[in-house]
């Protein structure tokens, strides 16, 4: 009996000396007792801020339309060139050109002399003579454009009435503003070589 007394003695003893580890002062962060604070703080702060400032800016293309030719007029000019019998010329004169309106009685009659041409112009000259002497008279120029070919076809008044087709070239140039033509023509029976540039204007 004495040795269960001594057991129970302790049992006791060791029950106070629970009691009074709790007195220990807890921890006010977690509770926990002083000591025992696991440091929990992971730091999550895991950078998330993904910039998805992708720039979808799609900018319209603001470049200006490609320019346009006006057919209504054209200017430019004529290379006149021959050697005959040691008469020789070179001469270049300008021209100027305006188109004959479809609804007009003019263009009913000269259609029918190029019935292939898209258009037709009353052209002027700069001067009244070449190679001092050869007079220079206007004229309806039909032009046929189709891609980047132009074809021409020169008619000028005939003298009973009408027009009388002088001279075709139907291997011309076409880039879109400039025409070029190459036509040979027999003032007074021999040849005369007339080579032509021409340009419309931007709209």
């Amino acid at each position: 009996m004495q040795n269960l007394r001594i057991v129970f003695f302790l049992s006791v003893g060791a029950l106070a000396a629970c009691e009074s580890s709790t007195a220990i002062v807890l921890d006010g962060d977690t509770g926990r007792p002083d000591g025992a604070d696991a440091d929990t703080d992971a730091d999550t702060d895991a950078d998330s801020d993904a910039d998805s400032d992708a720039d979808s800016d799609a900018d319209a293309d603001t470049s200006p339309p490609p320019p346009v030719a006006d057919t209504s007029t054209w200017t430019g000019t004529q290379r006149f060139s021959y050697d005959y019998y040691g008469y020789v010329c070179d001469e270049t004169v300008s021209v100027s050109a305006t188109r004959i309106d479809e609804s007009s009685s003019t263009y009913a009659g000269v259609h029918s002399y190029c019935s292939d041409c898209t258009d037709f112009y009353d052209v002027t000259y700069g001067q009244s003579t070449v190679c001092g002497w050869l007079q220079l008279v206007g004229y309806v120029h039909g032009l046929k454009l189709d891609g980047t070919a132009a074809g021409t076809t020169v008619l000028y008044p005939g003298r009973n009435g009408g027009y009388d087709v002088y001279a075709t070239d139907p291997s011309g140039s076409f880039d879109g503003f400039h025409f070029t033509y190459d036509v040979q023509i027999y003032p007074y029976g021999y040849e005369l070589d007339v080579q032509g540039e021409s340009t419309f204007p931007e709209l």
